[in-house]
């Protein structure tokens, strides 16, 4: 799921400080002309230092790493909603383990804030969208055209995503059960991201494997 400018937009206004930001000007603005009662003319350059403060802030803001960790939260929500709405469609085979796998996902999130996991997680969760794509794409086609031939590899290719969802969900597991231990130490920590990052190369290897057969 693409970062359009209406996310951008979205999570620029929901963004905590940028409501913080927007009450400073705001009272600075307010201070001022009740303090000096500016002219029309003071006015309007008062609302013009309004608006390039906050540009300023705008700006300031979306090169942060707090900001962009922010971003990625907030995609992730969307493409968590997307996919339990899309999910519906896909083989029944396939719908528990990614539904398990969207659910821990995101109590992962909640649960366990650290920098070092934004990014991975947020490519969890796009993994987890280009797995769900690429499964409906299959599945849909299973259901309108094939020979006999293509049909029982179709069948074949959709357990094959079944089972390799079933496999990342008690990965995902795992991992879930080691992050207890993250506030031992930052070894662990670094430990815990490398162990994401491996569920994440298994993901992208489905989907790669699962492209190419596909072709």
């Amino acid at each position: 799921m693409e970062r359009s400018l209406v996310h951008h937009i979205n999570t620029l206004l929901s963004y905590p400080f940028t409501r913080g930001a927007l009450l400073l000007i705001l009272a600075v603005h307010v201070a001022f002309g009740q303090w000096f009662q500016p002219s029309f003319g003071l006015h309007i350059a008062a609302f013009a230092i309004d608006a390039s403060a906050f540009a300023f802030w705008l700006r300031l803001a979306t090169t942060s790493a707090d900001f962009q960790s922010f971003s990625d939260t907030q995609l992730s929500k969307r493409i968590a909603t997307w996919l339990r709405q899309q999910i519906r469609g896909c083989h029944p085979d396939f719908q528990p383990p990614v539904l398990a796998c969207i659910d821990l996902a995101q109590q992962i999130q909640r649960d366990f804030d650290r920098d070092l996991l934004h990014g991975d997680m947020h490519r969890l969760f796009e993994n987890l969208e280009q797995v769900t794509r690429n499964h409906l794409q299959l599945y849909d086609r299973s259901k309108t055209f094939g020979t006999d031939a293509q049909q029982a590899d179709m069948t074949r290719l959709l357990a094959k995503q079944a089972s390799s969802m079933q496999q990342t969900l008690e990965t995902l597991r795992a991992f879930s059960g080691h992050l207890t231990l993250l506030a031992v130490s930052l070894e662990r920590e670094e430990m815990a991201a490398k162990e994401l990052q491996l569920i994440n190369q298994g993901l992208e290897e489905i989907i790669e494997e699962i492209n190419h057969e596909t072709l």
